[in-house]
């Protein structure tokens, strides 16, 4: 029988990354970090440390805040 390989933390931050960089490619429209957690399955915890990594790496940029909300803090796609 086939050996399983461990992953670590880098391993599944990496493919996270993979993940949410393959749904924002996809996405028709600027995507929030709410709404790229909804649709990959990822935490909002998750997804705002992966948009911040790729934010400084200069991957993505991020928008201005949306100003449709009506409580709470405004989603920045």
């Amino acid at each position: 029988m086939a050996e399983l390989r461990r992953i670590n933390q880098d391993d599944l931050r990496n493919h996270n990354l993979s993940v949410a960089l393959d749904t924002l490619l996809r996405a028709q429209k600027p995507t929030s970090r709410a709404d790229l957690a909804q649709e990959t399955g990822l935490t909002k915890a998750t997804m705002s440390l992966l948009a911040s990594l790729l934010i400084d790496a200069g991957v993505i940029e991020e928008g201005e805040p949306a100003s449709a909300a009506t409580y709470g803090r405004p989603s920045r796609p």
